[in-house]
């Protein structure tokens, strides 16, 4: 795993995927399912792209991306979980925080499992959130996911570790730019005690992202904390 894990990773720094690329991949990772589990994956992947659609990360660019890669990381990263539900649960991880879509809606569609490891996975805000209150409530649901473990805990990794790759292509102009300090921050308190307890090669190249971050000048931060 671990090498398969940097392989990936390491691709992922360099290209400039297309939504459709990126689509094509993940279908290629879901041909080995039998029939019918294959279909409601590659189903699940044209409803996200509708959900996310207009959505953009942080860095500009589409937001369905994101899903869809970190369907390969969690896809790298697996153990003894079933391929389609973390296939599933990886492309739906946002649909509950960020496009309304209600559990409820999941579990009628893809099944109790599924629909509860996005539920974990999802953590809304509300209008007037304060910094405190929204670390209380980040902090909350890394707790519970990791308390559940498993598909859960693997896809919550694989977010991460997305997130984290793809700091590499903000630049100053990136509406997402001014974030970058308290991101660095919550990598070392957060993000990286968490992979050193479950995934030890996640936690190697999370590191290695904050010392890149480092090397460009970005700082975590520390006189800032809420």
């Amino acid at each position: 795993m671990p090498s398969e894990l940097a392989g990936l990773l390491d691709g992922l720094r360099r290209e400039n995927g297309t939504p459709e690329s990126y689509a094509r991949r993940v279908a290629r990772t879901a041909r080995s399912l039998p029939p019918g589990p294959r279909r409601l994956v590659d189903g699940c992947d044209e409803s996200v792209a509708l959900l996310h659609a207009g959505q953009k990360r942080g860095d500009g660019a589409p937001y369905v991306i994101h899903p869809r890669r970190v369907a390969l990381i969690a896809t790298a990263l697996r153990h003894r979980e079933d391929l389609a539900d973390l296939l599933l649960v990886a492309l739906l991880h946002d649909v509950v925080e960020d496009c309304g879509v209600s559990p409820h809606e999941i579990r009628a569609r893809y099944g109790p499992r599924v629909s509860r490891a996005v539920s974990l996975l999802s953590s809304p805000g509300h209008p007037g959130e304060t910094p405190g209150e929204q670390k209380r409530r980040k902090e909350n649901k890394a707790r519970k996911v990791e308390a559940e473990g498993g598909l859960t805990l693997t896809v919550h990794m694989s977010d991460i570790l997305d997130n984290v790759v793809s700091w590499r292509r903000l630049v100053p102009s990136s509406p997402a730019w001014h974030k970058l300090p308290r991101w660095l921050r919550q990598a070392d308190d957060w993000y990286i005690p968490l992979a050193e307890r479950h995934f030890p090669a996640v936690a190697t190249e999370l590191r290695q992202e904050v010392e890149f971050e480092r090397s460009r000048g970005i700082n975590d931060d520390y006189g800032n904390r809420s």
